[in-house]
C-alpha cells in the first residue's frame, strides 16, 4: 500500500481510474482481453475472500493484513479493448479526446499486415495537488483494437490462442469464453462443456495455475520466454511450462550456469531437453533475461534445444477432468 502525505491510497486511485475509463468501454460495447480481465477475475476471488475472512474493510488496502489475499489489491495500468464496431469505435474515441478527468499525453497509430486498426493512448491523471501537496499522476496505457474491414465479427484472441488466459474476454456482462479461440475443441464445444471448461479455468487462474495451450501461432518463441518470465516473477505456476519447478534428490548436482551446488532449500529448474538439464532458478531466469535483451535464440546453456511439448486436446480433456 503506497499512502501520499496520508491523503489517500495510490493502489485505490489507480483502480479508480481504471474503473472509470473500463465503464465507459463497456458503455460503448467494447470487448476487454489480455491482462486486464486476469487482473479483474483475481481481485474479485481475493477480495471476497478477504471478506469471507472476516476482515475489517477498512484494513483491504493493507498488504499485511491477511497476505494470502494481498492480490485483492492487484492494480491494472494498462487495458486492451477491441471494438466490433466502427461507431463504438469512433464514439469512445471521440470521449477520450473531450473527457476532462483525464489528460491525453501521447497516442501512436499502428495498422498492421492483418488489417488491425491499433491505436495505443496514453492518459494520465493527477490528484492530490493543492497548496501544500505536490501530489502524483497516475498513469493508464490504453490499447485500441480495431478490425477491419468491420464486417469480419472476430472476437479476441482472433483465432490465434497461445496461453490458456488467452481464451478469456470481458464484456458489460462479465467475463466468458471468446467464440474465435482458434482451437476446433473449444469453439465447436456444446454450452455444458464450454461452461465446466470456464469454471475450470477460472479455478485455476484463481490458483495461479496455467498452461501453454498452442504452440501454433508462436513466430518467435522469445516472445513466449519473456511471458514465461513474467508470470515466473508473479508468482504463476505454468503447468506444462519447459522451465519445470522440480526438487532434486541426495545426490549432489551442480547448475549448468553457476557450477554451484543444488540443494532443495533454493528454487531449481529443469529444462525440457534431452539431458533435463538442472539450474538455480535466478540463474536460469538472469540467462534468459540476458538472451532476451540481445535478441539471441534461447536455448540450453548445453547448446541443446529446450522443447515446447504442447498437446492442445490432452490438456483441454485434462481440465475438464480435474477434479
Amino acid at each position: 500500500m503506497t499512502v501520499i502525505k496520508k491523503f489517500f491510497i495510490l493502489e485505490k486511485e489507480q483502480r479508480a481510474f481504471t474503473h472509470l475509463v473500463k465503464n465507459k468501454i463497456y458503455e460503448y460495447n467494447g470487448i476487454l482481453y489480455g491482462d486486464i480481465v486476469i487482473n479483474t477475475i483475481l481481485v474479485k476471488y481475493f477480495k471476497n475472500e478477504f471478506i469471507n475472512n472476516k476482515n475489517n474493510f477498512s484494513d483491504y488496502w493493507n498488504e499485511k493484513i491477511d497476505e494470502k489475499t494481498k492480490l485483492r489489491t492487484l492494480t491494472s495500468n494498462k487495458i486492451d479493448v477491441y471494438f466490433k464496431n466502427l461507431n463504438d469505435y469512433v464514439n469512445f474515441i471521440e470521449y477520450l479526446k473531450h473527457c476532462d478527468d483525464f489528460n491525453i499525453t501521447k497516442t501512436i497509430s499502428l495498422n498492421n499486415q492483418y488489417n488491425y486498426l491499433k491505436n495505443i493512448y496514453r492518459l494520465t491523471r493527477k490528484i492530490g495537488y493543492s497548496f501544500t501537496t505536490t501530489g502524483t499522476i497516475l498513469d493508464l496505457e490504453l490499447n485500441i483494437l480495431l478490425k477491419l474491414p468491420v464486417n469480419q465479427m472476430l472476437e479476441p484472441p482472433f483465432n490465434k490462442t497461445i496461453m490458456i488466459t488467452d481464451l478469456l474476454i470481458m464484456t458489460k456482462n462479465g467475463p466468458r469464453i471468446s467464440k474465435n479461440t482458434g482451437i476446433p475443441k473449444i469453439d465447436k464445444m456444446n454450452l455444458v462443456k464450454k461452461t465446466l471448461l470456464y469454471s475450470k479455468i477460472i479455478e485455476n487462474i484463481c490458483n495461479l495455475n496455467t498452461y501453454i495451450l498452442s504452440t501454433k501461432y508462436i513466430k518467435n518463441t522469445n516472445n513466449l520466454y519473456y511471458d514465461i518470465l513474467q508470470l515466473m516473477n508473479n508468482n504463476w505456476h505454468i503447468i506444462n511450462s519447459p522451465l519445470k519447478k522440480i526438487k532434486v534428490d541426495e545426490k549432489k548436482t551442480n547448475c549448468l550456469i553457476c557450477l554451484d551446488d543444488i540443494d532443495n532449500s533454493e528454487n531449481i529448474i529443469e529444462l525440457n531437453t534431452t539431458c533435463k538439464s538442472i539450474l538455480h532458478e535466478k540463474c536460469i531466469k538472469k540467462y534468459i533475461h540476458k538472451k532476451l535483451e540481445k535478441d539471441e535464440e534461447i536455448i540450453c546453456p548445453l547448446r541443446q534445444k529446450i522443447e515446447l511439448n504442447v498437446d492442445t486436446n490432452k490438456i483441454i480433456d485434462d481440465i475438464l477432468l480435474k477434479n
